[in-house]
């Protein structure tokens, strides 16, 4: 009669936390989405008063489609990031054809997005650059998440922003307010991702904790022996 091979009890935790963490894995619907600048946003100057802009329940039904690309001697790549197909964008309602300098000195942008969460949901990681000439301020989803308000002489570079702890389930929106304060040029950058990551939720990690503590203590118990 064969003997059976016995497995400790820490390394079937650890088999069972391994395959939790597998079918989270497999069956979790990914998110991976590109989010840029470019005319698929909404532009105003006069969002009216106070805050609401920013929030998801803001009615933009008024506010027109960003004109982009808009023109500018700087190509994307060559002032923000190199190898980007995000394009400048501004606030302009007329039908002649922008310059690129003769904009509105204050434009205001939104970005709206709906992201489908379940209880078995990855991780999500929204990430991204933001610039602007000269100042800017993005929000996601009502919240303030980078100022920036360079010296009258510097081109605001791209500023990197993690706004992943900023999202929710259902809609959502990215609002970007910029200001021209010197009247050379005018424009508004964006080149960003929103996207599941890998990682195991909590319990998969306490059972392969679990998992790895018994293998240690039978491995122990069995020195004794």
């Amino acid at each position: 009669m064969k003997n059976h091979k016995q497995y400790p009890f820490g390394f079937q935790i650890l088999i069972f936390a391994l395959l939790l963490s597998a079918h989270s894995y497999l069956y979790a619907t990914p998110i991976d989405m590109s989010i840029q600048s470019g005319s698929g946003w909404v532009t105003t100057t006069t969002p009216g008063s106070g805050s609401g802009w920013t929030d998801t329940g803001y009615d933009d039904s008024a506010w027109i489609n960003a004109y982009a690309p808009y023109p500018n001697i700087y190509t994307p790549g060559a002032i923000t990031l190199v190898g980007t197909s995000a394009e400048y964008m501004w606030h302009w309602d007329s039908t002649s054809i922008p310059n690129g300098t003769t904009g509105p000195y204050d434009a205001y942008f939104r970005y709206d997005f709906n992201l489908s969460l379940s209880m078995d949901s990855l991780p999500l990681v929204g990430q991204g650059f933001v610039a602007a000439d000269d100042n800017f301020d993005f929000y996601v989803n009502g919240n303030l998440v980078l100022s920036s308000n360079p010296s009258i002489n510097d081109i605001n570079p791209a500023h990197f922003v993690d706004f992943s702890s900023f999202l929710q389930n259902g809609d959502n929106v990215l609002a970007l307010v910029a200001q021209d304060t010197v009247g050379a040029y005018e424009w508004a950058f964006f080149d960003g991702i929103i996207r599941t990551t890998n990682v195991p939720e909590p319990g998969s990690l306490a059972l392969f904790g679990l998992g790895v503590l018994g293998m240690f203590a039978n491995r122990k118990k069995r020195k004794v022996n």
